[in-house]
């Protein structure tokens, strides 16, 4: 089992201006110029991808009239932390309208320009869809599939944050969503706040031999949502069952699937005009 490097340079602290912790996790994500998943990665667009509640906090925190973002980018070729201040209105972001997603597109150039050299996960080659899912005979995506959470958790340590914590799970429930009942996911394994906007990929297997192109996807780190929050049981409660129930679901993780976040994507490039 293995997470590749380029995974842990898309990972961004997202937070305020000055403040020692981010607020949440975002993560790089590129789009193709022309809406088709198969276009080489040259053709692509660069989105920072976090949640929708994530820029909300921020904007409710943050000092009024300053509008700067801080973000921490992981140098995809020196792994060392760059704290960038970028001036993000919020109506700069895109929400979906009934998801926690949100994306801002940004031009590699910019980043480049300000010495960034920002990673991130490419959306064809390193996602997982639903139609990817339900096509594939490895059965990658479905319940019992081994991910990876990344993020940047809240208290874990006094003072500066600016690495990721990987964490790992298991796609807990994710059929609801398949079969159109449920709007997200369910992830077995633990996060907490701060971790909101963080990507969950799958674990990949090593393989030293040829591999089959029908279970080629076991052998890759692929994006398949981002951590939204904890389930906390829709049950009735009492001063006898509150804490039982908290407790019972602690390690289940609310995800949205890439699907919605491409999907989002595509609102922003509608709402652009598809410069992006």
């Amino acid at each position: 089992m293995f997470l590749d490097r380029k995974v842990l340079a898309s990972v961004i602290g997202i937070g305020i201006k000055g403040d020692d912790e981010p607020c949440g996790t975002g993560f790089g994500l590129s789009y193709p110029m022309d809406g088709d998943r198969n276009s080489p990665v040259e053709r692509h667009t660069f989105y920072i991808v976090t949640c929708k509640h994530v820029v909300e906090d921020i904007q409710a925190s943050a000092p009024k009239n300053d509008p700067f973002y801080e973000l921490r980018f992981r140098d995809s070729a020196t792994s060392e932390i760059s704290r960038t201040w970028l001036p993000f209105e919020f109506d700069a972001w895109t929400f979906h309208g009934s998801s926690d997603a949100a994306v801002i597109p940004i031009k590699i150039d910019y980043l480049d320009e300000l010495g960034i050299g920002v990673g991130w996960i490419s959306t064809g080659t390193e996602t997982l869809t639903k139609s990817d899912i339900l096509d594939d005979a490895s059965g990658v995506g479905f319940e019992g599939t081994g991910v990876y959470m990344v993020g940047f958790p809240e208290g874990w340590q006094p003072g500066s944050i600016d690495w990721p914590v990987v964490r790992s799970g298991v796609i807990g429930q994710i059929s609801g969503w398949l079969y159109g009942e449920h709007p997200e996911f369910l992830v077995a394994g633990p996060a907490w706040g701060g971790n909101s906007g963080g990507p969950v990929v799958t674990i990949a297997e090593r393989s030293f031999l040829p591999v089959p192109a029908n279970v080629s996807r076991r052998y890759k780190n692929l994006l398949v949502g981002m951590i939204s929050g904890r389930k906390i049981p829709a049950l009735p409660e009492n001063e006898e069952t509150e804490v039982l129930n908290e407790i019972a679901n602690l390690d289940l993780t609310v995800a949205i699937p890439v699907d919605v976040i491409e999907e989002t994507i595509e609102l922003d490039r509608r709402r652009r005009g598809a410069e992006c």
